[in-house]
């Protein structure tokens, strides 16, 4: 067996193993594991059994699963998974139709050598947000702050702003780089070349931040901050003057999960209770566009069209007319990235790298982790990062 393939069956096999954790099967191993565990204070031999017992069943029934069950190879599309009833996706007038797949491929032909790297970086932390235009940068736990040089990753601060250690969770640049970074407790701070300014709390504000979004050029950017309590609020940099209005609620209250700004008037929000709202007066005032029947964790443009991830694996796409839906994943989707130009689409979760070019297909990666946050960048540049610091990049041209 070579690499590669090697690398598919211990990817499938993970897949498979998650879940099949969820299973009665998994439950009665465990249940014998611990029967089997104690037993071994009468005879060591026990400890055999107890192994046998939890190991051997998944692996026995990813053996011997049907092919129908088993993962699609790349190329071969999941024709089912563009059923979908009118309740399941985000509509305006509950209009939902399935997706065609007649989107036209990315012209980009960098975008079709789809190579990825494990980068090395220097934390363990849960990475929460990343950025990829400009200068790389990562966010997460503890408040730890990394950027990406020439000579790879490394720690801008480990402390958050305000040394306050407060988890980071969100994170946009402006158009020409800069950086800003938003998390619990109102940290919010904007990083310039290896410089990090603190703006933490607000107008008083301490809210958790589950969001950051920046429109326009560093100096004159307006920024939007997504809360825990439904609302978002919106700043303004005048040269280094930050005012802000009051803090705006889109929906019913449900938590904001996500933000994204395409132009300084047009913006998306969605929230854990399943809607999509947009602006187009720069986040004055907010329309209802959809609903989905699952919690709802990122929103991202592509071009025109609006994605958004679900809880249940699912991909919605808004073409400003209807929703339609696609299952892409077995597991939650945690984040979505497209990029202006580009009609390439990335998403990740908790079982990977999913990649929309004509259709969605898992991206082989060179390691494999919970990813919780996905950036692209200009010419093909990308970045997800996710649990216990894991880092994996797609540098331009590669």
């Amino acid at each position: 067996m070579d690499d590669e393939s090697e690398q598919e069956t211990v990817g499938g096999f993970w897949s498979y193993y998650r879940r099949y954790t969820k299973t009665a099967v998994h439950a009665a191993s465990a249940a014998a594991l611990t029967g089997l565990g104690y037993l071994t204070t009468v005879h060591e031999g026990f400890a055999v059994l107890a192994v046998a017992a939890y190991v051997l069943p998944p692996v026995y029934l990813y053996a011997t699963r049907e092919e129908s069950e088993r993962p699609p190879t790349d190329g071969d599309a999941d024709e089912s998974a563009g059923e979908s009833d009118a309740a399941d996706a985000p509509s305006a007038g509950d209009e939902t139709a399935p997706d065609s797949g007649e989107e036209r491929a990315s012209e980009d032909p960098e975008l079709e050598r789809d190579r990825w790297t494990t980068a090395t970086v220097p934390t363990d932390a849960t990475l929460r947000a990343v950025t990829a235009d400009g200068r790389p940068c990562a966010v997460g736990d503890g408040g730890v702050v990394l950027a990406r040089g020439g000579d790879g990753w490394r720690t801008v601060v480990d402390d958050g702003p305000g040394a306050a250690r407060n988890a980071l969770r969100g994170a946009d640049a402006t158009e020409d780089g800069r950086v800003w970074f938003a998390g619990d407790g109102g940290a919010l701070g904007r990083l310039d070349a290896d410089r990090v300014t603190d703006h933490s709390a607000p107008e008083e504000m301490t809210s958790t931040w589950n969001d950051v979004a920046v429109a326009g050029r560093a100096g004159r950017e307006a920024v939007y901050l997504a809360t825990g309590s439904g609302e978002i609020v919106r700043g303004r940099n005048d040269d280094g003057d930050l005012s802000w209005a009051a803090p705006v609620k889109p929906g019913s209250g449900s938590s904001v999960a996500a933000v994204a700004f395409d132009s300084p008037e047009r913006g998306v929000a969605c929230d854990t209770g399943g809607g999509v709202y947009e602006t187009t007066d720069g986040g004055r005032e907010w329309e209802r566009i959809g609903a989905a029947d699952a919690a709802l964790h990122d929103v991202a443009f592509a071009g025109e069209t609006l994605y958004a991830v679900t809880d249940d694996g699912s991909a919605l796409r808004y073409d400003g007319d209807r929703w339609t839906r696609r299952s892409v994943a077995d597991a939650p989707l945690l984040a979505v990235a497209g990029y202006d130009g580009s009609t390439e689409l990335l998403a990740v979760g908790e079982d990977g790298v999913y990649r929309r070019a004509d259709d969605w297909e898992r991206v082989d990666l060179p390691t494999f982790a919970a990813f919780r946050c996905v950036a692209t960048g200009e010419g093909g540049t990308a970045v997800a990062a996710g649990d216990d610091g894991t880092v994996v990049e797609r540098t331009q041209g590669s």
